[in-house]
């Protein structure tokens, strides 16, 4: 009689565990696809609870589970977090070319977080698949990478790599465009310093920033003006003691400006460099 007792109680507890196991897993599904209905509406923040809840009820969703979270980041601009998350779902990817695919998506979001060194990491971990495909994603993304690290010259090989198949491809410029970006990254900002040291405003006229230049030249001149009357009027001493705030403010401010502006054209070229060899890649696989 106690067997038998015991037997009723163990299939009551098996049925209630597995009554529980297809509750949570209805409700990891149905908290998926609430995540996936967020995302559709662009609401992320209610998204990412949403998915976070599915994946705590059911494991058997944690790769897109974790697919649709880093969606979610990279909406967002969070692209830390979304790196986390693919990071997760490579791990969980069995097929080599999806895995691939992940990677590349890694690489990516590296590279507009401006961290090219994790890009090419990244690419080192690119299963060795013999594909075209693959072959022209590693050398689109190898070329802007060495790019943003400011190695033009293996960036120009990749670029040339990707691009040479074009019945449009353009060797000379290609070699244009890299010179350009060599030149520029070149350019010292030492040099416009040294001018607005020698002649206030002269550097950043040499940068083509002309309102800056003028804005330094009349302020020192001013500044200048008054130092040399309050020096033969009243004293040498007087003249430096109350001139030297003026000067340390508007004339060697303005030295260090002229170097914060040439980094910053520097920058800026760079950057429009980088857009144009986008576009030209762009141009020569979608051709």
């Amino acid at each position: 009689m106690l067997s038998k007792r015991f037997l009723i109680l163990l299939i009551i507890i098996s049925s209630a565990g597995n009554s529980v196991s297809t509750c949570h897993a209805q409700s990891a599904y149905d908290a998926f696809l609430m995540a996936e209905r967020w995302y559709d509406e662009k609401n992320y923040s209610q998204a990412i609870l949403e998915a976070k809840r599915a994946l705590f009820f059911d494991d058997l969703i944690s790769l897109p589970g974790y697919m649709l979270l880093s969606d979610c980041y990279v909406q967002m601009e969070l692209y830390d977090d979304a790196i986390n998350y693919l990071s997760l779902a490579a791990e969980l990817e069995l097929n080599d070319s999806l895995k691939n695919e992940l990677l590349f998506r890694k690489i990516n979001l590296y590279l507009r977080n401006k961290e090219p060194a994790y890009a090419l990491i990244e690419l080192q971990k690119v299963n060795d698949i013999r594909s075209a495909y693959f072959e022209k994603k590693r050398n689109f993304y190898s070329a802007l990478a060495y790019y943003q690290i400011n190695d033009f010259k293996l960036s120009a090989t990749y670029t040339n790599l990707l691009v040479r198949s074009s019945g449009e491809y353009d060797s000379c410029y290609v070699s244009t465009l890299f010179r350009k970006a060599r030149r520029n990254y070149s350019r010292s900002s030492v040099y416009p310093a040294v001018l607005s040291a020698v002649v206030p405003g002269a550097g950043q006229l040499s940068e083509g920033y002309f309102g800056e230049a003028a804005n330094s030249f009349l302020l020192n001149a001013l500044l200048g003006c008054i130092t040399y009357i309050t020096f033969k009027q009243v004293h040498a001493l007087d003249a430096i003691l109350t001139m030297y705030p003026f000067v340390r403010r508007y004339y060697l401010s303005g030295i260090f400006k002229a170097g914060e502006l040439s980094n910053e054209k520097k920058e800026r070229r760079k950057i429009e460099l980088y857009n144009e060899l986008l576009d030209f890649i762009d141009h020569q696989i979608n051709n």
